[in-house]
């Protein structure tokens, strides 16, 4: 799935909760362009992430908003957290 999300350039808004910055009055057409382009994905990584879930594992994190949200609730599910990770080693 991160690879997936790599290769549709969608990885780094799940890595980081930042929305993308407002428009400045009078923006240039090359701004409008690159925010055009950065708003949208936040919803396409969110939506990349249930079409890859089975309904079972999608009922578990359907509650939440965002895709780091989602993102961070399937690696403690699928991988536990650091101290079981160093438990499990």
């Amino acid at each position: 799935m991160k690879a997936y999300l790599k290769a549709l350039s969608l990885w780094e808004t799940i890595e980081s909760e930042d929305d993308p910055p407002p428009l400045r009055p009078n923006p240039t057409i090359a701004q409008m362009k690159i925010y055009e382009d950065v708003k949208p994905r936040k919803p396409k990584a969110l939506t990349c992430l249930h079409s890859a879930l089975s309904d079972m594992i999608f009922t578990r994190i359907m509650a939440c908003e965002t895709s780091t949200e989602e993102w961070v609730k399937l690696k403690v599910e699928f991988e536990g957290c650091d101290r079981e990770e160093t438990v499990k080693l």
